[in-house]
């Protein structure tokens, strides 16, 4: 991973925290929770892609807030398949 693409990440990872924050949740409490609650998982991670869609904003910022995600929890990377169907589902439409 270059260093462009770790700042990116954590540049996104701050925005999902804040979005987390205004949900009264903690990126701690949903991601790094013991044992991963893999449906609040996806459930948070699609809800917010659906926002970020809404508003218009480019697939790599949602997809690279995934990785950014899975670059800090990395056990959470083949479970989160709900928020990549949606990314490809959302992003893929405006092809």
């Amino acid at each position: 991973m270059t260093a462009g693409t770790k700042a990116t990440r954590e540049e996104l990872l701050v925005h999902l925290e804040a979005w987390l924050n205004g949900k009264g949740k903690t990126f701690g409490a949903v991601f790094l929770s013991q044992p991963p609650d893999f449906d609040e998982i996806n459930r948070v991670l699609t809800d917010y892609g659906r926002m970020l869609f809404r508003l218009g904003k480019a697939y790599y910022k949602y997809a690279e807030t995934l990785n950014g995600v899975t670059s800090r929890r990395p056990i959470l990377r083949r479970s989160i398949g709900a928020a990549w169907d949606l990314a490809f589902m959302c992003w893929n439409s405006l092809i």
